[in-house]
């Protein structure tokens, strides 16, 4: 309970780190298009913490995947696709423990979404 109520500045500590990002963008002749972002850090570094959401930004190594497929639209004037959106795919999770408390940061776990968008 102590440990819970104490300030950022007495969890975390100061300094430099390093992050990896790439990107790989594949546009196929049958209008799939896929998107892939690998980010790697050798350690998960927090670097915001935003006061009015009470949330951390966190640089944890992720996966991410977007494939879309675009649909015909027999005529309409829409644009339509299929949509699957896969993120955090290696669902790398950053905690804290100073041996009585555990702090997990970054809530957002595997998620793999799908769907239909359609602009008009």
């Amino acid at each position: 309970p102590e440990a819970l109520s104490a300030s950022p500045a007495q969890i975390f500590q100061n300094g430099f780190f390093q992050t990896a990002a790439a990107q790989l963008d594949a546009n196929l002749d049958t209008g799939t298009r896929i998107r892939t972002v690998l980010r790697f850090s050798p350690q998960a570094a927090v670097f915001a913490i935003d006061p009015f959401a009470g949330e951390l930004a966190v640089f944890d190594p992720s996966l991410s995947i977007l494939v879309t497929q675009d649909l015909p639209t027999f005529g309409l004037p829409v644009q339509a696709e299929a949509v699957i959106d896969a993120r955090n795919l290696l669902d790398a999770q950053t905690s804290v423990d100073d041996g009585e408390t555990l702090l997990l940061l970054g809530s957002t776990r595997r998620m793999v979404r799908g769907g239909i968008s359609v602009r008009f």
